[in-house]
């Protein structure tokens, strides 16, 4: 059966599952659209113009070049297209949105919420409790040796949450961009501290104590804004920032956010990742915090994570034990691919006049970043070994996987709780 046969089937069966929860209208006006026939944007636009949706289409290359923000884009009765995807987003009245899916060529959802993982954090802002220690118990179990010559030089990380603190004396310099996707916010910076912690864990230096504390502190950060003050935001949002940070040729996408895990949201997600994969980027998720295993209760993978190409990470503690609330992976068909640290995890927080502070938090939001900055680290030791980088290429995603897979602590076994196991820093 050839591509587009079972792209037509798959979306058919999608139709035919079609959630009756999507049936009411969107929270915020906008709908995602899902074209059956085609990846390539002018065809999409064509489609769109032989229905009767009576909306001109554009793409969001050209929404970026204008410098307009979607909601205004959209207000202009218009369809922002992802190029090379089966995606737009339009702006619907709640009655267009009723008697829109009569159209057989597409599928229209609308929007999904996204939020944090559920991080737990402590209430206090605080210094590290062992002025006399070198490093976080994570740098520790990560085998991250201070005088590496592998810190993520000359790697981009695109980490798409609640922005970062612009003026923290250890992050304001490893910003290489940034953009915001809220509504009504142009500035990156971030006003709630969750992104801001999990950039820390990627490309935190040491804090004023002389701790270690991130993984891969010469990394570069792309800073995608897609979760507003509350740890909230809309799927729309989020396509569009992995759009962004595939046209800036990031390395890795790092994404401490969830959202409901629906066939149909796995589908919107598809394209989009096959397009990152298909430009050698690694994507990587937090896996969520909704089990209770102690209680004997367990919650698979959320969305992203869940997600075709997507690294989901749960999380352990200093102990090698499983955090109580780590979703779990279902192999095959939705592995867990790491476990990290992610229990009282030390990092940046917002600071106030630029001055240093600091905050421990908790969930699988942490996890995913430690990740992200292995995956920075060994990208680094690819970039430097010209016997097997001689032509100095981008190393695919499966390459890197294999790499760090020959370096992996597992002594747990268990595949849907631990993934692969713990991953290590590269010799």
């Amino acid at each position: 059966m050839n591509y587009w046969k079972k792209r037509a089937e798959k979306f058919q069966k999608l139709k035919e599952k079609y959630d009756s929860s999507f049936q009411e209208p969107s929270p915020n006006g906008r709908y995602i659209i899902l074209s059956q026939n085609d990846h390539n944007a002018n065809r999409i636009e064509k489609n769109i113009k032989r229905s009767d949706l009576n909306y001109e289409p554009i793409s969001y290359d050209k929404v970026i070049r204008q410098k307009k923000s979607i909601d205004n884009v959209l207000s202009e009765k218009k369809v922002i297209v992802i190029k090379k995807t089966g995606i737009g987003i339009i702006k619907l009245s709640d009655e267009e949105f009723k008697s829109s899916n009569k159209h057989s060529d597409f599928l229209i959802i609308p929007d999904l919420k996204i939020q944090n993982s559920n991080q737990q954090s402590s209430e206090e802002i605080l210094t590290h409790d062992d002025p006399n220690a070198k490093m976080t118990y994570g740098i520790r179990m990560g085998e991250i040796k201070l005088d590496s010559h592998f810190k993520g030089k000359q790697v981009s990380i695109a980490i798409l949450d609640t922005g970062i603190d612009k003026k923290h004396p250890d992050l304001k310099d490893k910003i290489a961009d940034g953009k915001s996707w809220v509504d009504n916010e142009n500035d990156f910076c971030d006003t709630n501290g969750h992104g801001t912690h999990c950039a820390g864990i990627i490309v935190g230096g040491m804090d004023s104590n002389g701790l270690r504390y991130g993984v891969a502190p010469e990394a570069k950060l792309f800073v995608g804004k897609v979760l507003d003050h509350n740890g909230e935001g809309f799927l729309s949002n989020l396509l569009c920032a992995i759009d962004w940070a595939i046209k800036n040729e990031c390395n890795i996408i790092s994404m401490s956010l969830t959202s409901k895990l629906y066939d149909i949201s796995n589908a919107v997600h598809s394209d989009l990742f096959e397009k990152a994969e298909k430009k050698r980027i690694v994507m990587i998720a937090a896996a969520g915090n909704n089990s209770d295993h102690s209680s004997g209760t367990t919650h698979i993978i959320s969305n992203p994570a869940a997600s075709h190409s997507v690294i989901a990470v749960g999380a352990i503690d200093e102990y090698y034990k499983l955090y109580n609330k780590s979703n779990v992976g279902v192999y095959p068909r939705l592995p867990l691919g790491f476990v990290a640290p992610g229990v009282d995890i030390y990092s940046t927080w917002l600071s106030k006049n630029g001055e240093r502070n600091y905050k421990t938090c908790t969930g699988t939001s942490a996890s995913a970043p430690f990740i992200a900055g292995i995956f920075a680290l060994t990208i680094s030791k690819f970039h430097n070994n010209r016997r097997i980088n001689s032509y100095r290429r981008r190393a695919s995603p499966e390459q890197l996987l294999n790499a760090i897979n020959r370096n992996v602590l597992d002594p747990w076994d268990n595949s849907n709780l631990y993934g692969i196991g713990l991953p290590l820093a590269p010799k």
